[in-house]
């Protein structure tokens, strides 16, 4: 199993890269690929497994006996939710199959040494997303700050001008949101300069 984590990423080398390195791992361990699968633009901290159509995917192959062993290429790539990650090892374990992580092909989780290697596993990358998301948050709280320090604010996707409501707030003409966005900035016809 192979996984990238946004569709801005879909197109680069990753998935065709850790599937080919995954097929070299099956390769020497003796074992045939029955099924390839990408989790193309998928998030593993998402903690349902409707939101992971690849892990779906994973589970009918597993509960149809089409396979024996998962092998994913390393711990982030298969999940960054632990109780996501933890259901998936019990429920595969209850249909016969392993899980195997391609950088760690020496660990065997069916072993309580293993498991609890699998639960550090799932808690570091559960914790790495979430600083991950932690750093994303403030860098865009601190670009947010500086646009609202110079009188326009660019926190928004949608392409829009706006203006940011502190600014507005601050010289009294405070309306609405960004009807395009929802982002908290006032979509303008015209650039404002500060």
């Amino acid at each position: 199993m192979a996984r990238v984590s946004s569709e801005l990423q879909v197109g680069n080398l990753s998935i065709p890269a850790q599937l080919r390195e995954l097929r070299e791992f099956c390769g020497r361990e003796g074992w045939e690929v029955v099924d390839e699968v990408a989790a193309e633009g998928e998030s593993a901290s998402a903690s349902e497994l409707s939101r992971r159509p690849s892990l779906v995917r994973v589970m009918e192959l597993a509960e149809s006996g089409a396979m024996d062993v998962v092998v994913y290429h390393e711990s982030t790539r298969l999940s960054r939710d632990e109780e996501l990650a933890h259901w998936l090892i019990n429920r595969l374990s209850r249909h016969g199959v392993r899980l195997v992580d391609a950088s760690k092909p020496m660990v065997d989780f069916s072993t309580s040494d293993g498991r609890f290697l699998y639960s550090m596993d799932a808690a570091l990358a559960s914790w790495m997303g979430r600083r991950i998301g932690d750093g994303i948050r403030k860098a865009k709280r601190e670009q947010h700050s500086r646009a609202c320090q110079s009188g326009r604010c660019r926190m928004h996707m949608c392409g829009a001008r706006t203006v940011c409501r502190w600014w507005l707030r601050r010289r009294g003409r405070l309306s609405g949101g960004c009807l395009r966005c929802g982002c908290r900035g006032v979509r303008t016809g015209r650039s404002l300069t500060g």
